[in-house]
């Protein structure tokens, strides 16, 4: 989603590109974390819907931690924000070895954490995976002081339906098993 509005922005306004990309970031990211705060508070109610059959210790268990990992859509937006910058610069091997780093550190902090935190090291290693992925794909130049709040409404209905689908797609199997 974010390609096209990227490229455009290069391509009709190189000398603004950078500035319009900080702005992205720092819209897009503040954004987020303003999400996050919201859904973190629902993570309880949330969990006894999903779970509305299992006990309060269950329940209680899953809710906090699908707060923690709540937190981790903003990193994982600021990685697909700065993934997308490496493709309108035309450098598409970047972001994937990024993500295949990041995902090679996620498998060896589970491994190395699993006996000692359980369930916690899957938590701890995707939010380190996108930690990395985030230093792996940082540009060496950004002009932090050069930003906006921009307008991403456009952005945003963009996501909508790619937000659905997905969400669609990777909680089927925790709809059949709760149906």
């Amino acid at each position: 989603v974010l390609i096209p509005f990227l490229g455009e922005k290069k391509t009709k306004d190189a000398k603004t590109y950078e500035g319009y990309f900080m702005s992205l970031i720092v819209t897009l990211g503040i954004s987020s974390l303003i999400v996050t705060l919201i859904v973190a508070l629902f993570s309880v109610p949330l969990s006894n819907v999903m779970y509305s059959g299992r006990d309060s210790q269950f329940t209680d268990s899953v809710a906090q931690q699908m707060s923690v990992l709540f937190f981790s859509i903003p990193f994982a937006v600021i990685a697909t924000i700065l993934g997308t910058y490496y493709y309108v610069k035309k450098h598409f091997y970047r972001f994937p070895f990024a993500q295949l780093f990041g995902s090679i550190t996620n498998l060896l902090i589970i491994i190395g954490l699993y006996n000692l935190t359980g369930v916690w090291a899957l938590i701890a290693g995707f939010i380190v995976n996108l930690a990395f992925q985030i230093l792996w794909v940082l540009p060496k130049r950004v002009p932090f002081n050069h930003y906006k709040f921009i307008n991403v409404r456009p952005i945003i209905i963009a996501w909508i339906p790619l937000i659905i689908g997905q969400f669609m797609l990777r909680s089927d199997s925790i709809i059949i098993r709760s149906y």
